[in-house]
């Protein structure tokens, strides 16, 4: 019965946080997913933000910005490699609507292998599973 209860809970916070996702503005969904549910990014931000010196990211493999906007959104200078065209158009939408002007946005995958000819992986099932392979 608990396990029914746990997967009963994480499909309703699933949906609600897809649907909120498209309602909100970025901004304000972004912060408030930070508030409630604080991963690794908010902590990571929340451990390297010093405004005394510039700061800068890179995001690798950066699907439609939600871990880069903090950052961004506080002036961090940013560099987002997707290249997933429709991770990436998402991205541009995003960085346009925040006026995140901070943000370069690069097509390119990264990898630790110098390569032209690889194939591009794109998961049916998620968005945010692609690779080179």
């Amino acid at each position: 019965m608990r396990k029914i209860f746990t997967k009963l809970n994480q499909k309703i916070y699933s949906v609600i946080r897809s649907t909120l996702r498209f309602v909100l503005p970025p901004r304000i969904y972004y912060n408030l997913r930070d508030i409630f549910v604080p991963g690794e990014v908010y902590c990571c931000y929340k451990v390297l933000n010093n405004k005394e010196i510039d700061q800068v990211m890179i995001d690798v493999g950066a699907h439609v910005g939600g871990s880069l906007i903090k950052f961004a959104q506080s002036g961090w200078r940013v560099y987002a490699f997707e290249p997933d065209n429709g991770n990436r158009q998402k991205l541009e939408v995003l960085c346009k609507k925040e006026a995140l002007n901070n943000v370069t946005i690069d097509p390119r995958a990264v990898s630790d292998k110098l390569d032209t000819n690889l194939s591009f992986f794109r998961s049916s099932v998620s968005t945010g599973i692609s690779g080179l392979s």
